[in-house]
């Protein structure tokens, strides 16, 4: 009976979980999209859009 009472706390806590793990992957995949297009507007060289690295 103490099992049937405590799965509704937990359900916020599931849906937050599965949209955080839908909103990562998400993210990951733009990186194919986003990585060649700033390296081009910033002008990167492959290293630095791939890391991150911005010199001047």
């Amino acid at each position: 009976m103490a099992d049937i009472k405590n799965n509704g706390k937990y359900t916020s806590a599931l849906v937050i979980l599965t949209s955080l793990f839908f909103m990562w992957g998400f993210i990951t995949c733009l990186n194919d999209i986003l990585i060649p297009y700033l390296k081009g507007v910033f002008q990167l060289s492959h290293f630095q859009a791939n890391l991150g690295i911005v010199t001047k």
